[in-house]
């Protein structure tokens, strides 16, 4: 009898029984098995308890997990390690008839012979309190998805409306930064650069400071011709030495955002390729997983493969010791809501390079794990030093700046280069105006000049004579706040404690189908139905859908799962104000229990137009709404909301 090993993924199942050998079988479940039916699921009145079937596409694979498990020696329940993860085990263990409370419970956090052979030797029993955390969750946006989503369709006449928990907070974010678009007034201000000149001939760039703004041609013309009449020396110059220390290896979002702004594909994408690069990619000598698990909030490394890391910095890329930090770094979470569940995402082998397995991974899958491999390699490494000087130039009562910058010693940047300069996030001026050139996600399409910021300085002392060589002036407009990207809107999302590292993408997923946004040369834009929706939300649930109760129920939902939180209590905090507000919107309570037995039959009187049948009227179980619909359903799916009975015209 073989030992009988369950995943999620066929690819993982395939690749695991590679390093396992003959004595194992490994199955795979194709994610969940069970869910709440169709019909709620949901008993209010016995403190929320919920009920699972199978699901139906499932049942094939239900029963060949059965079959497996009646012939195993044991079984060992492998799927995802998150919260997830952890349900669908305890959905097939309680399928399979197993106990819980034994061992039976591995976690891959890494799909390599090391990575499953650590995993088989720390079997647990299935944590509750995960199971626990989950549940809550999945009860919570049952709540939410059905009676929410229900109210809105009843009240706004529109079929097919959604709620979540999640989604209609980020679909929040995306109105409330239209709003601001929308309402942005845009000022004119001037700017002036000069090229001075020293006395051994270099010559530099350098802008003018103002303690007010330019703001119009007038005034910017009174200022180049006072500037012509000076004579300039150099005021100050300050010099001083910057250290950039290397960037963490990727998060979820962080890999979500890199995937965004450098090869240009969306979050769901770059989560289906990682999910396949985690599971296992066929390579000469079979499959191999090549990054480790990509669910996860942490920058944390395992010890063992930072110093392997190490070794192969100095002995294979033959790199000077200086390139390494003299301890492996340790990086901290940022945030109170990190879970720290999982190491960062990284290669599995520092050794398989992205151009060695480049022909075995399409382009995609290639520029994925490139990020990976090179963000976590640069993370290790020391940190780039630059000499930075900045000169102050003085003339009558002109002030000019200069800014220069000499690379002493490259660190990491010779393996990961910093964003260019337009995906940086936008700095806020004096007024609170964001001057957006992050990445023309407003459709302005004019560049900023370059002012000599990064430019070679020649040596320069105080009291240096200059002549000015050159003088320009260039008319710019402050910018409106940009639009999210899916980018842009997962930080957003992170920084706020919505949604965990699973959720990101498939909320942005969710707005999309629902067609509640759209995107628009890579801006996120919200609809006129996301619109439509946002409004009635934001108008009588605004206690239920906002940032902060969402980011409170995400604290909530760890809390369960360290111990210091339960089901019941929790739910029924989040039941109690939505029923309520259900209540005003509605004029009816949606968790009114319906009486059961026989329903009466109530005819409209009428012949249904489509068959010819007697019409009804019927009530939506979800809404309580009720509408007229053909007594000859499913038949004939004819139904109208008037309830007033149609008005034939009289002959003749």
């Amino acid at each position: 009898m073989a030992h009988l090993v369950i995943v999620e993924s066929p690819a993982k199942a395939k690749t695991i029984a590679k390093y396992l050998g003959k004595d194992y079988v490994v199955a795979a479940s194709a994610g969940h098995v069970r869910d709440l039916p169709k019909e709620f699921g949901i008993d209010i009145a016995n403190d929320f308890a919920v009920s699972y079937e199978v699901i139906d596409s499932k049942r094939n694979a239900v029963q060949r997990l059965l079959n497996e498990a009646r012939r195993a020696q044991d079984i060992v329940l492998a799927s995802d390690p998150d919260r997830e993860g952890e349900a669908i085990a305890w959905h097939i263990s309680e399928i399979l008839g197993m106990d819980g409370s034994l061992p039976c419970r591995a976690e891959f956090h890494e799909i390599t012979k090391n990575g499953v052979k650590k995993g088989l030797e720390q079997v647990r029993p299935l944590n509750y309190q995960r199971i626990e955390a989950q549940q809550t969750r999945r009860t919570i946006d049952r709540l939410v998805g059905y009676k929410l989503s229900g109210a809105l369709s009843y009240r706004l006449r529109t079929k097919g409306l959604s709620a979540g928990r999640v989604q209609s907070v980020a679909l929040r974010l995306l109105c409330d930064r239209q709003r601001e678009i929308d309402a942005f007034v845009k000022q004119e201000f001037w700017k002036i650069t000069a090229i001075f000149q020293n006395a051994k001939d270099e010559t530099f760039t350098a802008e003018l400071v103002t303690q007010k703004p330019l703001h119009n041609q007038d005034i910017t013309e009174r200022a180049l011709e006072y500037i012509r009449e000076q004579q300039f020396l150099v005021d100050t110059v300050e010099k001083k030495r910057v250290r950039r220390s290397a960037p963490p290896p990727f998060t979820t979002s962080a890999l979500q955002q890199a995937a965004s702004s450098r090869i240009k594909i969306g979050a769901k994408e770059t989560m289906d390729i990682a999910q396949q690069l985690y599971e296992g990619i066929n390579l000469a000598d079979g499959p191999t997983g090549l990054i480790t698990y990509m669910r996860t909030d942490s920058v944390r490394t395992a010890p063992e493969f930072q110093e392997a890391t190490r070794k192969y910095v100095t002995e294979v890329m033959k790199l000077d010791k200086a390139y390494l930090p003299p301890k492996a770094p340790q990086f901290k979470n940022k945030g109170d809501n990190v879970q720290d569940a999982h190491e960062a995402i990284r290669p599995t082998h520092i050794e398989l390079t992205p151009e060695q397995v480049k022909p075995y991974l399409n382009a995609r899958q290639f520029g994925v794990y490139k990020l990976v491999y090179e963000r976590y390699l640069a993370s290790q490494m020391a940190a780039a030093v630059n000499d930075v000087t900045t000169v102050h130039i003085a003339g009558g009562k002109a002030r000019f700046k200069a800014s220069g910058s000499v690379e002493v010693f490259p660190g990491f940047t010779i393996i990961w280069q910093e964003e260019p300069e337009k995906e940086k996030p936008a700095k806020k001026s004096k007024k609170g105006k964001e001057d957006n050139k992050d990445e023309g996600e407003n459709g302005d399409d004019d560049k900023e000049e370059d002012t000599g910021r990064n430019q070679r300085l020649p040596a320069l002392e105080a009291q240096d004579p200059l002549q000015l060589n050159d003088l320009q002036s260039r008319q710019s407009f402050t910018k409106p706040p940009a639009y999210f990207t899916e980018a842009s809107l997962i930080k957003k999302m992170e920084e706020s404690g919505v949604g965990r590292p699973s959720t990101y993408a498939p909320t942005i997923e969710t707005l999309f189908r629902r067609q509640y946004s759209q995107t628009e040369k890579r801006r996120l834009l919200p609809t006129d139905l996301g619109k439509l929706v946002d409004g009635a939300l934001r108008e009588h649930f605004p206690e239920i859908i906002s940032v902060e109760y969402t980011a409170g129920m995400e604290a909530r939902l760890d809390d369960i799962e360290a111990g210091k939180q339960h089901y019941v209590p929790t739910v029924r905090e989040f039941f109690q104000p939505l029923t309520a507000a259900l209540r005003r919107y509605t004029g009816f309570d949606a968790f009114a229990e319906r009486p059961e037995g026989p329903r009466v039959r109530q005819e409209t009187g009428e012949a249904c137009p489509v068959c010819g049948k007697s019409l009804l009227i019927r009530e939506n179980r979800r809404t309580g709404e009720k509408f007229v619909g053909c007594s000859g359903y499913p038949e004939c799916s004819y139904t109208r909301r008037d309830l007033t009975p149609a008005v034939k015209p009289e002959p003749g």
